[in-house]
């Protein structure tokens, strides 16, 4: 069965050295190299040109594999927090400066986002409550702080809840 060409071989050796070619090429390509000292030499080269033909297992101690995810989590969670922080701040300029029709759209925004960020219903709304209570604070308005920043918060939750049904949805047609 050395009728085959090396030329043909050859075209074919990189597929054998990736091992991506099928079962019968393979059987062609180690008949073929078991007579030819040519195909044998080509094939010596592609191994030591192919940085992924070794392998390389690169053991990583079990402790530093948590503290990596450990730390990765609280990093994210803490660019979670900011965007957040940054949304409650945004709602609540647009709150106290822009028509309160706005509010009603701005908020389930706000609370839908977040819920697809951080993934806990009652974070957002706790965060905004927080905020708006704060932010009325500083800002002077005392009247109704109370509830406006509880109307804020209930906004946000549902938007949290559509964030929550929209992610179920989405879960399902995934499925």
């Amino acid at each position: 069965m050395n009728d085959i060409k090396c030329e043909i071989i050859q075209d074919l050796m990189q597929l054998y050295v990736d091992d991506l070619c099928s079962g019968e090429s393979c059987r062609l390509i180690e008949e073929h190299i078991g007579s030819c000292s040519e195909c044998q030499e080509f094939l010596k080269i592609l191994r030591e040109k192919d940085p992924l033909s070794d392998e390389v297992d690169i053991e990583i101690n079990s402790s530093i594999e948590g503290k990596l995810i450990k730390n990765i989590k609280k990093r994210m969670l803490l660019i979670e927090l900011i965007c957040l922080g940054l949304g409650a701040f945004g709602g609540l300029y647009t709150t106290l400066f822009i028509d309160q029709f706005k509010m009603v759209l701005i908020y389930p925004i706000i609370g839908c986002i977040g819920y697809l960020i951080v993934k806990r219903l009652w974070a957002t709304p706790v965060l905004i409550l927080g905020v708006s209570l704060v932010g009325c604070i500083f800002m002077g308005r005392f009247s109704g702080v109370i509830m406006l920043s509880l109307v804020n918060c209930f906004l946000t939750l549902v938007g949290c809840v559509i964030g929550y049904l929209l992610k179920k949805i989405f879960e399902k047609q995934g499925a």
